[in-house]
């Protein structure tokens, strides 16, 4: 049975207090003249950050990753960390702006050094890839490090599967259980599948059927298809045994 699984790129978007008016066709407006008249740069940064995204996503407006990236672009200068992280993901994706894995690396940074956890997520799968910055899996392990002991699931599977495959670090599978355990209890369907591959191994853990089984199930029914298949064969395995 395969031992790892792929890793899906997740930049998350900041999201909260996000204006929801589909109904009110001045909601724009109204949040621009707010941005005008406060006198608070934190006020302006957020009141910014909630343009950005409306545009960003299509709420109360029509999406425009352009509009979205110079309402960004105008909190990020003042140093506000999630517009930071959004600004670095359109540069990445190149939505409302040329692709420019430079200045993706350079405003993720940003962010992260400011604590933001999914700046430093998205920071450390720039090292991974060399995105930006040479490929560096020292580095990329350090931040995904910092996103985990914030308790973000899925720099924390990023751990597991480091200490899973050797990858940046010493493989060792105690610690690959302890990454994978705090991201299972999230629900993040990979890092059950992968702590159920543990269990049924005996690798860095006791070997346990039921509880392997337990967790492909977990993972299968949230819709991680090849922990269906895992459940599948070692079921089928511990009927013949």
């Amino acid at each position: 049975m395969n031992k790892t699984i792929k890793i899906t790129l997740l930049f998350l978007i900041y999201m909260s207090n996000i204006v929801h008016a589909s109904n009110d066709d001045d909601c724009i407006e109204k949040l621009k003249n707010e941005y005008k008249n406060s006198k608070s740069t934190l006020v302006k940064n957020e009141v910014i950050m909630k343009i950005a995204m409306m545009y960003d996503n299509g709420i109360c407006v029509d999406k425009n990753h352009k509009e979205a990236f110079s309402w960004y672009k105008k909190a990020a200068q003042e140093g506000h960390a999630p517009s930071q992280l959004n600004l670095g993901f359109l540069y990445l994706n190149g939505q409302g702006v040329n692709q420019n894995y430079d200045k993706s690396f350079i405003w993720t940074k940003k962010s992260a050094t400011q604590g933001h956890a999914n700046a430093q997520y998205n920071l450390a799968k720039l090292y991974e890839k060399g995105r930006g910055v040479r490929q560096d899996y020292h580095q990329s392990l350090l931040w995904y490090r910092k996103a985990a002991e914030q308790g973000l699931s899925s720099a924390q599977y990023h751990m597991g599967y480091s200490y899973h495959t050797g990858q940046g670090i010493k493989q060792e599978y105690s610690q690959a259980v302890k990454w994978y355990q705090k991201a299972a209890e999230q629900g993040d369907t990979q890092a059950q599948n992968n702590l159920a591959a543990l269990y049924m191994q005996g690798q860095g853990v006791k070997q346990n059927f039921k509880l392997s089984m337990e967790l492909f199930d977990k993972s299968c029914k949230s819709g991680y298809q090849e922990a269906c298949s895992n459940y599948i064969k070692l079921k089928e395995y511990v009927e013949r045994i």
